[in-house]
């Protein structure tokens, strides 16, 4: 979800903050639907468990359908630029 360029991704810290920014969306996103659930369906009729799987199932499908998407040709002569100003830094070094 956090997309780092490849001069971001030589940091630890960096790419240990995009992790920790990035593990703190799901779990804040996994609750907040959980308890859309629980709130609509009644306590009474869903309990937390049944809320957490169907959160879980309805992740998995989204996951699945949208991590192969296509990248924008933006998104590639973005990248393309940025592996050529770091190899550029490496020759330089």
């Amino acid at each position: 979800m956090i997309h780092l360029t490849d001069e971001e991704r030589r940091d630890p810290l960096k790419v240990w903050m995009a992790g920790v920014i990035e593990g703190a969306f799901w779990v804040i996103l996994i609750a907040t639907i959980c308890l859309a659930i629980v709130l609509v369906f009644g306590h009474e009729r869903t309990n937390l468990w049944v809320a957490l799987l169907a959160t879980g199932g309805w992740l998995a499908w989204y996951w699945r359908a949208h991590r192969n998407r296509p990248i924008s040709p933006e998104e590639e002569r973005s990248r393309r630029e940025s592996r050529a100003r770091v190899l550029e830094q490496d020759r330089e070094r």
